[in-house]
């Protein structure tokens, strides 16, 4: 890497590691302490504060990092991708809750905190062909280049 060493995004997000593999332990070990909606709510704030921990390092890391390579672009989906995942998570236990009002409004805020995780993560890794943001030319530049095809010496070239 040339110029600023960074840190991994991973290395950053272990302090939220040990909170985040209790959420993976079946219900029936974790229910006993609070009552289900309460739980439910406590973990949805747990994973809104994990998602803000995230969103810091990917601008420091991806977004304004100008030197960003391969592996930090790795980190950004795997980090995406795991939240997406304990958000998902989230919704199939909120499924569980049995008040109709309760568990339709977690499911809402959920599905509303999960709608953001997935556009950024199609935006910066879904397939350039559907990216709507890029100039034609760019993509088609970078389609030949991921072909293997010699990228154009000019614009006029595309």
């Amino acid at each position: 890497m040339t110029g600023k060493q960074t840190i991994g995004m991973t290395e950053t997000l272990r302090p939220h590691v040990a909170s985040i593999s209790r959420e993976m332990c079946p219900p029936e070990w974790r229910s006993l302490k609070q009552a289900p909606e309460d739980e439910i709510h406590a973990r949805f704030e747990n994973f809104k504060e994990m998602i803000e921990f995230s969103e810091k390092n990917f601008k420091e890391h991806v977004y304004d990092n100008h030197e960003a390579g391969q592996y930090d672009f790795m980190q950004h989906r795997y980090v995406i991708c795991y939240l997406m995942s304990v958000g998902e998570k989230l919704a199939m236990d909120a499924f569980r809750l049995e008040q109709d009002q309760v568990r339709d409004a977690m499911l809402t805020k959920v599905e509303a905190t999960l709608r953001p995780l997935r556009l950024i993560f199609f935006q910066w890794h879904g397939p350039i062909e559907a990216q709507t943001d890029l100039p034609e030319s760019l993509k088609t530049g970078m389609l030949q280049g991921m072909a293997g095809e010699d990228f154009p010496t000019t614009f006029r070239d595309l």
